[in-house]
């Protein structure tokens, strides 16, 4: 598993989260992780903007995104 926040600026961060053993998707770590991320961003750095990509539209990078109530800003 990876995970981190980066480009960290003034109130704005990019998150990061992958998971690559398949046999760890779709038990809820990712959402877990990036929950606790968007906490501890906003807790320690006083980040009110999080933003990120989902390289894969594989259903579970999508699932975490709507389950940590995230929102799309921009389609590329």
């Amino acid at each position: 598993m990876y995970a981190d926040l980066a480009e960290i600026q003034k109130d704005s961060a990019e998150i990061g989260i992958a998971i690559g053993e398949s046999e760890l998707w779709g038990k809820g770590i990712g959402t877990t992780a990036t929950q606790m991320f968007i906490n501890y961003a906003s807790v320690k750095f006083n980040i009110t903007k999080i933003y990120g990509a989902i390289v894969s539209l594989k259903i579970y990078g999508v699932e975490v995104s709507i389950l940590s109530k995230l929102k799309v800003e921009e389609r590329l």
